[in-house]
């Protein structure tokens, strides 16, 4: 059966169970989150790729007692962990050389993997950076989702692509870029 729920067209087969307890609270959530009702004729969008998951959206499900969400995949795990790698890499790099080779490999990364392979999602890139360089208590990220939500979530997008504008004036030390990512949010944000 096909599913046509708020712009997101899908096929029941495409979606896998999540457990509820394997979403983790203050991450990007990686899937399109729905419900599909018993009689498996309509579903219920919950959560969309790319946004916060929040504390109060899982509470709410347990005291449901839904167990597990029906999900859309738009980013894989496996794609995100190739940018973690190379933030590794980034990190440990001694010399201006390596890290210019490393920048060069994760421009090569984003661009083959958003502008050629249009199966992929960038999503994978601003989860990678938000999970690498985000360094703010957890109070301010509920602190700026309270004031506006789509105001945070546009922030992260942007300070993503800061990442990439660092590089191409090529900016790679790692704390750098760190600081400049987080720097791009506050800015974006405020």
């Amino acid at each position: 059966m096909e599913f046509s729920v708020k712009g997101i067209t899908f096929k029941n087969e495409d979606l896998v169970e999540t457990p509820l307890e394997d979403l983790r609270v203050h991450s990007i959530s990686r899937s399109h989150l729905f419900h599909i009702f018993p009689n498996g004729r309509r579903c219920v969008l919950l959560l969309r790729a790319g946004e916060m998951i929040k504390k109060d959206f899982l509470k709410k499900y347990t005291e449901k007692g839904i167990q597990a969400f029906s999900s859309l995949n738009i980013s894989k795990e496996e794609d995100i962990d190739k940018y973690k790698s190379l933030w590794n890499e980034l990190k440990r790099a001694k010399s201006q050389k390596a890290q210019l080779e490393i920048k060069e490999k994760i421009i090569v990364l984003f661009f083959k993997e958003n502008l050629i392979a249009s199966e992929k999602s960038i999503l994978s890139f601003v989860i990678s950076c938000f999970e690498e360089f985000y360094q703010l208590p957890e109070d301010v990220i509920l602190k700026y989702q309270d004031v506006s939500y789509l105001l945070f979530t546009r922030g992260l997008l942007l300070s993503s692509f800061a990442v990439l504008t660092a590089f191409a004036y090529e900016i790679c030390d790692f704390k750098f870029v760190k600081d400049f990512y987080n720097i791009n949010l506050f800015m974006d944000f405020g």
